[in-house]
């Protein structure tokens, strides 16, 4: 065969390669620039802010505004970050191997608050302070497979397989300030916000493989449907613990309870109680919303039998 013949050939291979290789560079440069803002900032902002204001037609059950500024999460500037493209390339498509790993030691997501609201006529929500919500050892790996066409980057793309690992674990350090105004209301709501992520997190824990496959597989669905919004993306998930859930052999009452066998921070319980008999207005609160949730339910009794 002569050279004439063979130089197309190589030319038209060498291309291919280059397009690859660029491919692969642009996702790189995209990941690296990620990276180095999360390493020089010391916080990301999530939202501009936000002033919310309850229309007329719920003023029965809700009413007021709740003002929230410099919505920040902090914390991504410590994590160890990995975020890395490899080319898996075939004669058409640029197959990149994309990972994205966090691991972080805390995590908070802070803002500063204006409330004046209320619920039911019942329940007052006022104060002007800082919210913060804490959680510690942030994991979060990301592994993705994405074909890009080398003759056509954005009309043929597609995300052909996903993995999401998620996991975290609760860190006692949330806190509100001047809720009501008022030192001991914001200590005890402050309480009462950690004992609920700590729960949270148990149950997440005890749920993790299943919540995050069907993370994955709701991700990679999303994203194709951006990417093709002309397809029909498949609406099944084949995760196999959904089967259990729709044959009934997962009962949300069931997890509930356990969580809350296995929570063993009395004293944290212990305080809340205290504090509910010792402050006047957290105690007529505590009845007021006791009493709107027993009436919804349909029970005449009040909650008198845990000593409060």
């Amino acid at each position: 065969m002569k050279f004439s013949t063979l130089f197309p050939v190589f030319i038209a291979v060498l291309v291919c390669q280059v397009q690859a290789d660029l491919i692969t560079v642009a996702v790189n440069i995209i990941l690296t620039i990620i990276r180095k803002n999360l390493e020089r900032d010391e916080y990301v902002g999530l939202i501009p802010d936000v002033k919310f204001r309850f229309p007329d037609a719920v003023k029965d059950l809700a009413a007021g505004t709740l003002e929230l500024k410099d919505v920040r999460l902090h914390g991504f500037k410590d994590a160890v970050k990995t975020l890395i493209a490899t080319d898996g390339s075939d004669q058409k498509y640029s197959i990149q191997n994309v990972k994205i790993y966090f691991d972080v030691p805390q995590v908070s997501l802070e803002m500063q608050y204006d409330a004046d609201l209320g619920f039911v006529d019942e329940i007052p929500i006022y104060g002007t302070g800082n919210i913060r919500l804490e959680i510690s050892k942030l994991l979060l790996h990301l592994t993705t497979e994405v074909s890009i066409s080398k003759t056509e980057w954005l009309k043929d793309t597609t995300v052909e397989s996903l993995k999401l690992d998620f996991g975290f674990r609760h860190s006692s350090k949330s806190e509100i300030t001047n809720f009501w105004r008022n030192d001991t209301a914001s200590k005890f709501l402050s309480t009462v916000i950690n004992i609920l992520i700590e729960l949270f997190s148990m149950w997440f824990n005890y749920e993790r493989e299943c919540i995050n496959c069907i993370a994955s597989e709701a991700i990679m669905k999303i994203a194709n449907k951006i990417l093709h919004p002309d397809k029909d993306i498949d609406p099944k998930f084949t995760c196999e613990c959904l089967k259990d859930i729709f044959k009934g052999k997962y009962k949300l009452e069931d997890t509930i309870e356990t969580l809350i066998s296995n929570y063993n921070n009395n004293e944290n319980i212990t305080d809340i109680v205290t504090t509910i008999r010792q402050d006047v207005n957290l105690r007529r609160l505590y009845y007021n919303g006791a009493d709107y949730i027993l009436n919804v339910l349909g029970e005449k009794e009040t909650l008198k039998e845990f000593g409060l």
